[in-house]
């Protein structure tokens, strides 16, 4: 081990309690995305702390949303890899507020725990990477040259990136992504994303009367559009597989070693059974649950409106429909293939559309890429095992943004864990995990450096 190297590991040992006092202030700003207010002091108790590193260059940019904070640091060596991290900054609203067993905006240490909404998503995980380069600066440049892409759109707007990105090729131009923004399968297993889901996201709405109407006065004649669309939503599955046409045309394909290296994670029924609370598993029988979730799309309705308690046929029914996308397959094709269904499902009785929303890209990476095998060995230094390969279900829009708009890679990963709560209430953080977490990034970078 070098004499840096080994300064950086104790500077970050010796300081992780100010990671701490710098979390519990970062999570006090309610940066939910839409708080236009909140996301400018947090832009400002961002740009401070950043600048307070200190990294050379820190500069924000409005975009058609909420500002993207851009810093940069020198490397030592001239020839050294360039890294853009990503990072966002906006939150999830904490609502329901009563569910919470703290205050969700003041950080609240219990045990190895820090509870707070954003603590997990992402505040923690982008001050983890902040805390890792002030480490390596500790005694001059870090061993890479380091870009932070940093965001306040990503729980709500994700497309604002779609604009920005290409405007800023240059500034932004790097070897390769590194994200922050996944997570880990336990706090004992290290865990590199190599595979994300997109999305699309549709409404639904189906018209009948053109205002409410007696349900005595006109049930039996005139079809209630609650019954229409619940009949469409109940024919979107057939054995768990979805019946859009033209669905899977596109799906990629597993082969049989990618199979074998799946059914080596430790997530079986029983992981899902008791992260959810669920009676029991449902889906495609044909594939294995971590299967499903990872490498098959899925079909979700994620939201029903329609009717009231009063003794009425509705004007209006409507659902929101989240589609989750495996590589090769499009958002907006996708979107074209529900309408397909409706049309073709559809009775006379009612008129309907169906609106895009949005859509993001799904993402796969080679396991055995550079910047993969570099952090594989980072996380063999400090777990002293194997990481786990992992195509996760959830999706990072700005994954396939960079990759579409930039032609840029990403590595993936994280230190948040799966009982976590992200989006929920009682959001947390494990400071055992982060710190090790710190610990691996400090070696991943000097291991692109090779020095």
């Amino acid at each position: 081990m070098s004499q840096t190297l080994k300064g950086s590991l104790e500077y970050a040992d010796r300081h992780f309690d100010r990671f701490i006092d710098d979390l519990c202030q970062f999570i006090s700003f309610p940066s939910v995305t839409t708080s236009t207010d909140h996301i400018h002091q947090t832009v400002e108790w961002l740009m401070n702390h950043l600048q307070s590193v200190p990294l050379e260059r820190v500069e924000v940019f409005e975009t058609i949303g909420n500002p993207v904070v851009y810093a940069e640091v020198q490397s030592r060596y001239p020839d050294s890899p360039t890294v853009l991290i990503y990072g966002h900054y906006d939150v999830q609203p904490a609502e329901p507020v009563d569910a919470w067993d703290t205050d969700p905006y003041k950080a609240t240490r219990i045990g190895d725990y820090i509870y707070g909404r954003g603590t997990s998503d992402m505040k923690g995980q982008l001050l983890a990477c902040v805390s890792a380069i002030k480490a390596m600066m500790s005694d001059g440049l870090t061993p890479i040259k380091i870009k932070f892409l940093l965001e306040g759109n990503e729980e709500t707007e994700p497309d604002v990136l779609c604009e920005f990105l290409p405007e800023h090729r240059d500034l932004l131009n790097a070897d390769f992504s590194f994200n922050c923004d996944g997570g880990m399968l336990g706090p004992d297993q290290p865990t590199i994303v190599y595979g994300l889901r997109g999305g699309a996201i549709s409404t639904i709405r189906i018209f009948g009367p053109s205002l409410d109407i007696h349900d005595g006065l006109f049930g039996g004649v005139i079809e209630s559009p609650i019954h229409v669309l619940s009949s469409l939503i109940a024919g979107f599955h057939d054995d768990g597989r979805v019946t859009l046409p033209g669905f899977y045309e596109k799906v990629r394909s597993m082969d049989e070693e990618e199979r074998a290296e799946l059914a080596q994670l430790p997530i079986d029924a029983s992981f899902y059974l008791k992260s959810t609370g669920a009676p029991s598993i449902w889906g495609d029988d044909e594939f294995t649950p971590v299967e499903r979730v990872g490498a098959r799309p899925a079909l979700t309705v994620t939201m029903f409106q329609a009717g009231s308690r009063k003794g009425a046929i509705p004007s209006i029914a409507e659902a929101r429909v989240s589609m989750r996308l495996v590589p090769n397959q499009d958002p907006l094709e996708v979107h074209e293939q529900l309408k397909e269904y409706v049309a073709q499902n559809a009775p006379p009785t009612v008129t309907w559309e169906v609106e895009y929303e949005e859509g993001w890209r799904p993402s796969i990476s080679d396991r055995m890429y550079a910047g993969n095998e570099a952090l594989r060995q980072a996380f063999e230094t400090v777990w002293r095992k194997k990481p786990y390969y992992h195509l996760d279900g959830g999706g990072i829009p700005v994954v396939g943004q960079l990759k579409q708009f930039l032609g840029m890679d990403s590595v993936v990963t994280g230190f948040s864990l799966p009982d976590d709560n992200i989006h929920g209430p009682n959001e947390r953080i494990h400071l055992p995990t982060v710190r090790r977490g710190i610990e691996s990034l400090i070696h991943f970078f000097h291991i692109l450096s090779k020095e």
